[in-house]
């Protein structure tokens, strides 16, 4: 939180995501040995010897680092740092710059160990008034009296929007509003869906943090 506010007041210009969490790992690395705690645990951030975001989320031979938005204050302005992070690298601009959303597969979900895809990795996150089908990786409407549908683990990596439409083609999608337990708005990811938007009818897809 301290990391964001100073780059939004312009404080800070060079130290990206990836340094604010080894650093904050840091933190808790010393802290953990100040009380006497296990500084090996598997609980903890990130390696401590990572200098950048893509190490710390992704990667081969890494542990996968994988976030849940339900431990943050504000998972808007975390979800924002990122993106901020990733076009300041790129040379891009904030405003042509959009997360590109991947729902693993079941099997690629439960690894424990990196790959060759970096990103932000999410968990926590449920499908309201809708469906997940694995074997075609689409979304697809349920009734209104169905239960939320847990996701996995999904990647979330940063484009530019050019590229995005590019990629995209005539794929359909859907925008889905993430919110808070408390059905605050935070942002909105957008999946390929099996329906075109007016086929959804009023009950549109949600994603709920858990």
């Amino acid at each position: 939180k301290q990391w964001y506010q100073r780059r939004v007041r312009g404080e800070v210009t060079d130290q990206g995501l990836g340094n604010w969490v080894s650093d904050l790992s840091d933190k808790l690395w010393r802290l953990a040995k100040m009380v006497g705690g296990d500084t090996h645990s598997e609980l903890s951030i990130g390696d401590r010897n990572s200098s950048s975001a893509s190490d710390q989320v992704g990667g081969e031979d890494q542990a996968r680092l994988i976030f849940s938005l339900s431990t943050f204050h504000r998972p808007k302005h975390f979800l924002l740092s990122y993106l901020k992070d990733w076009a300041y690298t790129s040379g891009t601009s904030l405003s042509q710059v959009t997360f590109k959303v991947r729902v693993m597969s079941l099997m690629a979900a439960t690894s424990t160990t990196g790959s060759e895809d970096t990103g932000l990795y999410l968990e926590g996150l449920e499908l309201i008034n809708g469906g997940w089908d694995f074997m075609q990786n689409l979304v697809y409407p349920t009734l209104p009296s169905a239960p939320p549908f847990p996701l996995p683990v999904i990647l979330l990596t940063p484009i530019s929007n050019e590229l995005h439409q590019l990629e995209e083609g005539t794929t359909t999608k859907m925008e889905c509003p993430v919110q808070a337990r408390d059905g605050t708005h935070i942002t909105s990811f957008s999946l390929p869906s099996s329906h075109a938007s007016q086929q959804w009818g009023s009950a549109k897809p949600v994603l709920k943090i858990i």
